[in-house]
């Protein structure tokens, strides 16, 4: 069990740059969850007229 002077002095630096890390990764995730759910309600035919074409292979 740490002492009242190890809490005390205890240099909390590094558990300040990972709350800040974590709470940019939230906001990354929360992002990329909206992506995700805009992914999904495309339409596959909108998705697939932007692609290239694999119908014609060229001769050898």
């Amino acid at each position: 069990m740490p002492t009242f002077e190890q809490l005390l002095n205890a240099k909390l630096g590094p558990m300040d740059t990972a709350v800040t890390q974590w709470t940019a990764m939230i906001a990354k995730l929360a992002q990329l969850k909206t992506d995700a759910s805009a992914m999904k309600t495309t339409p596959w035919s909108a998705t697939r007229s932007s692609a290239p074409s694999t119908s014609a292979r060229p001769s050898t």
